[in-house]
């Protein structure tokens, strides 16, 4: 696996510190230029442990005591950046400045590595109107010191954030203008230490919202002379486009879930269907090996249709598919309509809880007021069909013939299934 230990030292050689990480964000192996970047990590990194575990040292010594109880929202943003950072970006670290790029490995895993950056010392002007050049750029921008305070911002800075025009920039904080905005705000305390956090990446964007859903977009550049250079973006309209597509998705979901279901549902009962019921007696089989089931038939539906019509034949079939749903549920079992007057329930533990379901089942269809169905119906009657089973297809052809049986013997009746 790359890189071998021999290019680890050549890459030592080369003032260029590595640290390969496996599939499982763990580390592999590391040469001396990266202890010596991150002096925290001797005597405590090894191989197999957790990048997690070494961005926590990381921040151990990076945060102060104010921003320590959220090391682990900074330890989980890392690892995200880890996973997928695609561009290359400069940070401080014991007072020196490094370049971190990462690298996906072919068969999982990633690489990450650090050069020091030397620039130039170059001194600034020392009149103030040089500044003056930011007002040329057309985005938001400012120029910070050391210890990220307002040296001069432009005018678009100033619109961005609603900074009043009389108000002196120079020592505010970039922090201290957006809680300024928020004024009493929630969570202003989390707010302020993910924008210190964002400033430390040397040229990592990072995002920050306004009242009234704004959103901006900053960049920071760090400079050898103490100074940093930040450019801020209007991205509202981006971050709007970016909410609309995941609503959309998120509605074309829900639709195209309300249209699975529907495909597995009756329409007249509201049960599942004859697909629904044929995948969960099917699930039942693999997960348990056998099942029980129980065929329903109306008696003599086609009389019911016959004589009042199909309206009234449809009022009964709801009806009578409620009951046996209630039934069904009480058993912790599921209920489905198979096809006109027929029904089937699945689910129950063993032969005996079947029989019990289906005693159930008589006696509330039997109790159940038809003449509100319609006034010439006294009464509905159901044969009923168990059989127990270890394959699909035979299961369903003995429970029908239980049915049958059931029918041939006067009706409202249950017969088990007798090989």
């Amino acid at each position: 696996m790359w890189p071998k230990s021999y290019m680890c030292d050549l890459l030592d050689s080369l003032d260029v510190a590595i640290c390969e990480f496996d599939a499982e964000h763990r580390a592999v192996r590391w040469n001396a230029r990266f202890l010596e970047f991150f002096p925290e990590h001797a005597s405590f990194i090894h191989s197999g442990e957790p990048y997690a575990e070494n961005l926590r040292r990381f921040y151990q010594i990076r945060l102060d005591s104010s921003e320590l109880p959220d090391i682990e929202r900074y330890v989980a943003e890392g690892v995200t950046r880890h996973t997928q950072q695609q561009q290359p970006f400069d940070f401080t670290h014991h007072g020196r400045t490094v370049k971190v790029a990462s690298l996906s490995m072919p068969k999982g895993g990633r690489v990450r590595m650090w050069r020091e950056v030397r620039r130039p010392a170059a001194k600034l002007p020392s009149t103030i109107p040089a500044f003056d050049l930011l007002d040329h750029i057309p985005d938001g921008a400012c120029v910070t010191d050391a210890s990220n305070r307002m040296v001069i911002a432009n005018a678009e800075f100033r619109r961005l954030y609603d900074v009043p025009s009389d108000l002196v920039i120079v020592g505010h904080t970039l922090e201290d203008i957006i809680a300024s905005a928020w004024s009493s705000g929630p969570a202003i305390g989390a707010m302020r230490a993910r924008i210190r956090a964002g400033l430390t990446y040397d040229g990592a964007p990072f995002e920050v919202e306004l009242p009234r859903n704004r959103w901006r977009r900053v960049v920071n550049r760090h400079e050898t002379d103490g100074l940093s250079y930040q450019v801020h973006a209007d991205i509202t309209d981006s971050k709007l486009q970016q909410r609309q597509l995941v609503e959309a998705r998120d509605l074309l979901r829900q639709k195209n879930e309300a249209l699975a279901e529907l495909a597995r549902t009756d329409s007249l009962t509201g049960l599942p269907n004859r697909r629904q019921f044929i995948d969960q007696l099917t699930h039942e089989l693999d997960c348990s090996g056998m099942a029980v089931l129980i065929a329903i038939d109306i008696d003599n539906f086609k009389a019911i249709n016959d004589r009042f019509g199909h309206p009234i034949g449809d009022v009964c079939i709801r009806k009578t598919g409620r009951i046996i749903d209630k039934c069904a549920k009480a058993a912790g079992a599921m209920a489905a309509r198979i096809g006109g007057e027929e029904f089937a329930i699945i689910g129950s533990k063993d032969l005996a809880t079947a029989d019990g379901v289906a005693v159930a089942v008589h006696a509330a269809i039997a109790s159940a007021d038809w003449r509100a169905v319609h006034p010439e119906i006294a009464r509905v009657t159901l044969s009923v069909g168990i059989a127990e089973g270890a394959l699909l297809e035979e299961l369903q052809i003995a429970a029908d013939r239980a049915l049958y049986r059931a029918k041939a013997q006067g009706r409202d009746r249950t017969e088990r299934f007798v090989a």
